[in-house]
């Protein structure tokens, strides 16, 4: 990372910092160029791994092109903020950041409802979130085991 004075190496502090995104754009490999898509998402970190979770239509390219090709880039950002310069040049922007990449794969069995709740209790941590294995079937669920990640942050001062 070259602004190693915006990194962020506490991984408690890297999961804060998804706790309050909202969304997480996904890379897939689509031939000679990335396929980026914006998707709602949930994660666990366990035994000092990070997974993340989504939810898609059972159909479609996303489901096409990670059969073909599992690998995958995310990135989620949040607390956007325009930080004014003095000259327009000197102007800036506030954020929190996460980027990594991985593995995605398609969650069977009893994991999918799991993932389901976990990527509902990251959007409403204290609501109930009962599934049954016709919500489950209703889409097509995915995991990234996340092989590499990052964190990075510009506060403003």
């Amino acid at each position: 990372m070259r602004r190693t004075d915006r990194q962020v190496t506490d991984t408690n502090e890297i999961l804060a910092i998804m706790d309050e995104c909202d969304s997480c754009a996904v890379a897939l490999m689509d031939g000679e160029y990335p396929y980026v898509i914006e998707m709602n998402f949930g994660y666990t970190w366990k035994d000092g791994r990070l997974t993340l979770y989504f939810h898609g239509a059972k159909e479609g390219k996303k489901l096409e092109l990670i059969e073909k090709n599992s690998h995958a880039a995310f990135a989620m950002s949040c607390g956007h903020q325009l930080i004014p310069g003095k000259v327009d040049c000197a102007t800036t922007f506030q954020y929190r950041s996460v980027c990594g990449r991985g593995e995605m794969r398609l969650v069977e069995g009893e994991e999918r409802m799991q993932a389901l709740t976990c990527i509902m209790k990251h959007f409403d941590p204290e609501g109930d979130h009962p599934f049954t294995e016709k919500h489950a079937a209703a889409v097509s669920i995915f995991r990234m085991d996340v092989e590499q990640f990052t964190g990075k942050r510009r506060i403003a001062k």
